[in-house]
């Protein structure tokens, strides 16, 4: 299908996850990108359902190791995507926005889940002085309070994220495997799945 762009991986990880979650829970409403406004700006949460029970959130991130996969008689090129410092911080925002939304709706949850096969995320330095410390998604670690880039970080490290950000609640970071597909050449994709409630 030629090279895939990030808004077109993050829409085939939606679509993929719509559907399982509609094949295991049958009656499900379901649906993807619901605008929104977060902070007095218009904002969208990548997939919203509803059953009897509760609403749910869901925000998703999809980063990729440069990488041509042969699967199922599809030719995927996986874009390289760098910048693991911002991936991390943009994830934890979107765990700050759930916890925002489910806060407003009586009963609701949320999930902020990312999925890579960029072992940088999971397995990287946690050293002191790097400018990103208080957003690595280390495996194992507890992220919890206001986190904030170092004072030491440029403008070109930080882009639009100057805001700190503030967690309600404490999470661990727990990686789980999620494919092997080292055959082919390709690093193992792994997930984070962080689960929000009120």
């Amino acid at each position: 299908r030629g090279r895939v762009g990030d808004d077109e991986i993050v829409g085939d990880f939606q679509h993929a996850l719509a559907w399982e979650i509609g094949l295991l829970h049958p009656g499900t409403h379901i649906r993807l990108e619901i605008p929104s406004i977060f902070r007095e700006r218009r904002a969208s949460i990548d997939m919203l359902t509803r059953d009897e029970s509760r609403v749910r959130y869901f925000e998703l991130k999809y980063k990729t190791r440069g990488a041509n996969i042969e699967l199922n008689g599809e030719t995927f090129i996986l874009k390289q995507q760098s910048a693991q410092d911002q991936g991390a911080s943009d994830f934890l925002k979107d765990v700050c926005r759930i916890e925002a939304f489910v806060a407003a709706t009586p009963g609701a949850e949320g999930f902020a889940i990312m999925l890579t096969n960029d072992a940088q995320y999971w397995a990287d330095s946690f050293r002191a002085t790097v400018i990103d410390r208080e957003f690595k998604l280390v495996h194992g670690r507890e992220i919890e309070g206001t986190l904030s880039w170092l004072p030491s970080a440029g403008q070109g490290s930080i882009g639009k994220r100057e805001r700190s950000l503030h967690l309600r609640n404490k999470y661990r970071v727990h990686w789980k495997d999620y494919s092997d597909l080292s055959a082919k050449g390709v690093p193992p994709y792994r997930y984070l799945c962080l689960q929000i409630r009120s």
